[in-house]
């Protein structure tokens, strides 16, 4: 068990881990949770606890490691695509000897609530630590995640807030000692579909998250999520991006340059801005652009 923070060599009279991080979301700004990949070698670890949720994923060739388990050490061997799960404050004994590649992901325990942002998923119990679990939705937020980092952030803070609220929600509902199960949230009206849409055309250009989009629609991020995709049939990052294409098919219209056009609605880069506009509408901006130069 490791808590992913940096290139390190930790040892004590309990712990010795051998760390080195290939890539981080540290630089990314994310609040309450950073994810890593990583190569160990060796580990011996003596009832050590972290204050962090952790989750690991097995992204190497398979590797065998032991573990304290009711008072005995027992062999365990993890294969790529295997998760382990490690709630926070619950110590743990672990060693093995040799090389493994993995993902990590750590999550700040308050910011677990907040990520959900809903009164009947509060963080009221315990979960469960779980070695090698076969957990395909889990294996995917974690992925999404790190593709992301590795990609500089590009898809903004609503992306992100989207992963993290999924993450959060899963993480209750399937790993809690007592299971939690979320009543059905209010329904959204069109008034509030009106509201957030004017957030999202106000604010095109700005790297505007999640939760600011549900305040405008006057509900929590958990429920407008769900609800929004419902009523429009998109999640409100798709959407955002849907706009953005609108409005960048305006400009191009009118002769204005792509370069131009990416930078003023907010676009990571041209590369960005051509992937996603390829995406919906099925022609390139260059190629839009030059059906109306004719």
């Amino acid at each position: 068990m490791h808590e992913c923070t940096g290139t390190q060599t930790l040892s004590s009279d309990s712990q010795s881990l051998d760390l080195s991080i290939i890539s981080s979301s540290a630089d990314l700004g994310w609040q309450g949770i950073r994810v890593e990949r990583a190569v160990a070698y060796d580990l011996a670890m003596d009832k050590q606890a972290f204050p962090l949720h952790t989750f690991s994923l097995v992204t190497g060739p398979a590797y065998e490691w032991e573990s304290l388990e009711n008072g005995r050490f027992q062999k365990m061997r993890s294969c790529p695509g295997d998760v382990s799960v490690y709630p926070a404050d619950r110590a743990v004994s672990q060693r093995f000897e040799g090389y493994k590649e993995f993902v990590c992901l750590t999550v700040e325990p308050a910011a677990l609530v907040n990520m959900a942002s809903d009164p009947t998923l509060e963080l009221r119990t315990g979960f469960h630590n779980r070695h090698n679990v076969n957990d395909p939705q889990l294996k995917a937020l974690l992925t999404a995640f790190l593709a992301e980092a590795e990609a500089g952030g590009p898809n903004g803070r609503m992306f992100v807030d989207a992963l993290m609220t999924a993450f959060s929600v899963h993480y209750l509902t399937h790993y809690a000692e007592t299971r939690l199960s979320p009543e059905p949230g209010p329904g959204l009206e069109q008034r509030q579909i009106g509201r957030a849409k004017e957030f999202i055309a106000a604010h095109l250009a700005e790297n505007i998250s999640l939760d600011q989009v549900a305040k405008a629609a006057g509900m929590s991020k958990f429920h407008f999520s769900r609800r929004f995709k419902d009523k429009i049939g998109i999640t409100p990052h798709q959407y955002l991006l849907k706009s953005r294409t609108q409005k960048a098919k305006e400009l191009l219209k009118k002769g204005r340059s792509i370069a131009g056009v990416a930078y003023e609605l907010g676009f990571n880069d041209q590369s960005h801005f051509g992937r996603i506009f390829l995406k919906n509408e099925g022609v390139s901006p260059g190629a839009f652009a030059r059906s109306f130069q004719r």
